[in-house]
């Protein structure tokens, strides 16, 4: 039905901003209201904004081995720290 459809919907798009099935159950069955949303999108915006930067930090590792390893021509395992 139509109603089924624009629900399903609605958990596409919530999925995609990142929300657990268990939170878009939560934000389907409840009245959740606009000002509540807006406190979970700010907060998804946040952990999503420091995923990147982590993300972001972690190429330019990357990027930093590589210029070492292409400069050298190898790479040391004595350069490389377990975490």
């Amino acid at each position: 039905t139509a109603g089924q459809l624009g629900r399903l919907n609605r958990v596409i798009a919530l999925k995609e901003l990142g929300f657990s099935l268990q939170e878009v159950g939560r934000l389907l069955a409840e009245d959740v209201a606009p000002a509540e949303l807006r406190g979970m999108l700010r907060l998804r915006q946040a952990q999503l904004a420091q995923e990147a930067a982590a993300a972001r930090a972690r190429l330019a590792r990357v990027g930093a081995r590589l210029h070492v390893i292409e400069s050298e021509g190898h790479m040391s395992t004595q350069d490389i720290v377990v975490k």
